[in-house]
């Protein structure tokens, strides 16, 4: 009698966190941003509230999960930074990076900010809209997820040979008519 007692307690124990786990929140602002081409990258700020479990280390990771004609997971590249000061490095979407735990001094109850740069890669089409799925898993919840999207906007370096076949036939055909002239 006692084990089934035992057992049903832990049994709504669990119930009871996993239900209160269902109240952590994720938010991404801005919604919809315009994401340059690298070097330049554009901020996103996340924010994770009503944390269940303030003790677990963290991970967070960023896919493309959708975009406009042309596109590919491999177009955009994700940065993670902590209320700390932890920086992720460029990260290719959907690959993880653990945060740690909730800092006492960057939040207010149990949410921490987190910053996301994200930055365009040269071969992004220029105007192509991407989705972008963040996910954030602590300890061994079930994890949070929002979504952003972003437009590619700006220039990229044209390669070499975009510059250089126009500039050689630029100077064969001035060649050719200096020759022509000469005679």
């Amino acid at each position: 009698m006692r084990i089934t007692l035992l057992f049903f307690s832990i049994i709504v124990l669990m119930f009871v966190g996993v239900a209160d786990a269902g109240n952590e929140s994720m938010e991404i602002m801005p919604k919809i941003a315009e994401i340059p081409y690298e070097p330049n990258y554009m901020t996103y700020y996340i924010t994770i509230s009503d944390i269940f479990n303030t003790t677990a280390t963290h991970e967070i990771n960023a896919t493309v999960v959708g975009g406009g004609a042309g596109w590919s997971p491999d177009h955009l590249r994700f940065r993670f930074t902590n209320s700390s000061g932890a920086s992720s490095g460029w990260l290719k979407s959907g690959e993880k990076w653990n945060w740690g735990t909730p800092s006492p001094a960057s939040h207010t109850g149990s949410a921490e900010m987190l910053k996301m740069d994200v930055q365009a890669l040269s071969s992004a089409p220029l105007g192509c809209n991407y989705t972008i799925e963040v996910w954030d898993v602590g300890g061994m919840l079930t994890g949070i997820r929002e979504t952003a999207s972003g437009t590619v906007v700006g220039k990229t370096i044209p390669e070499f040979a975009t510059i250089a076949i126009p500039l050689w036939i630029a100077l064969l055909c001035a060649l050719f008519f200096m020759r022509k002239q000469k005679h």
